[in-house]
């Protein structure tokens, strides 16, 4: 089969189906792989692959959200998700930012809590079209709701995705397929959430974030917390999102001088411990992600403006 190799951050590859699907990822710094296993498709979605037919079943379909040529001339014309735009009558921008490729940020004030919006320029560079997050955040930055969107990409069909997080569970409702679902996914005690079955796919520094916002600032204090990876199925609205719930525990580590944007300033260390998402990170006084390493990669943020005060010992007005 041939595939698009893409060059996602330094030293980290994915190689791709003409569809956008990922089929193999790639990190030479530590040579660490992570390859399409198990896959069977049930519409024509990745050509050279056998479609899987059920017996007594309908011939195969093409998947829902392959459009006619007059319904793909409607999308086309749509305009792609505004990042820039604020997420209310009454926002204030805060600040904004990047980490590297990975994404660009603004996070606004929406009276007591924050709202964040990330474009995600990862998948941009995988499926073209437009995907962004939108984070409900606490002061600490504790996530309260998620909301993602996509539009024009080549591997999803336009619709969204609204999670709300709730003492015991996450839950939550989805309008893609033009079909609208909801369900509830049972979570105990402090978590984060992010996208992709196996890795956090879409914007891993902001789920970094939110997590280690549930971390003690007590030395080699370990504080238990949950990640819940979310996915998508893509084929039946009853499971066309998927949740894997898994224990983690954050350990900080103290202080230390970290270089972010030129600077020399005193971040804290923190150590994840989670399947497929152990990683070391620093964070500001607020709780701002200044830089993690994961897999062999280290991703700083490489970009930083505040209009409020926020992180003083990166602030650039």
């Amino acid at each position: 089969m041939v595939a698009n190799k893409w060059e996602i951050v330094k030293d980290m590859f994915v190689w791709t189906s003409e569809q956008g699907l990922p089929l193999q990822w790639e990190s030479d710094t530590r040579e660490r792989r992570w390859v399409l296993r198990g896959f069977r498709q049930y519409g024509p979605l990745v050509a050279g692959v056998p479609v899987t037919e059920t017996p007594g079943a309908p011939p195969v379909q093409p998947l829902a959200w392959q459009p006619t040529f007059a319904e793909a001339a409607k999308l086309a014309a749509a305009p792609p998700l505004d990042a820039t735009r604020p997420p209310a009558a009454e926002a204030v921008k805060v600040a904004e930012g990047s980490y590297g490729e990975m994404d660009s940020w603004i996070l606004w004030r929406v009276g007591s809590q924050f709202v964040l919006v990330i474009d995600n320029l990862v998948y941009g560079k995988l499926g073209g079209g437009s995907q962004l997050e939108t984070l409900e955040l606490d002061r600490a930055f504790h996530m309260k709701r998620l909301r993602y969107e996509a539009r024009h990409a080549s591997f999803l069909p336009d619709g969204a995705l609204d999670c709300v997080v709730k003492p015991w569970s996450l839950g939550c409702s989805s309008s893609f397929l033009g079909e609208e679902g909801e369900g509830t996914i049972r979570v105990n005690g402090a978590y984060a959430t992010q996208f992709g079955a196996e890795v956090a796919l879409l914007d891993m520094p902001w789920f970094y974030t939110t997590l280690t916002a549930h971390g003690a600032r007590k030395l080699d204090e370990r504080s238990p917390a949950g990640v819940v990876s979310l996915a998508f199925d893509g084929q039946t609205k009853e499971t066309l999102v998927t949740a894997n719930p898994q224990d983690a525990s954050i350990r900080y580590r103290g202080r230390e001088p970290i270089r972010v944007l030129g600077k020399t300033v005193s971040g804290h260390k923190y150590e994840i411990a989670a399947r497929h998402y152990d990683a070391t990170v620093w964070m500001s006084n607020s709780g701002l992600l200044l830089a993690f390493d994961w897999s062999g990669m280290r991703i700083n943020l490489t970009r930083y403006r505040e209009y409020e005060p926020l992180t003083p010992e990166l602030a650039s007005r």
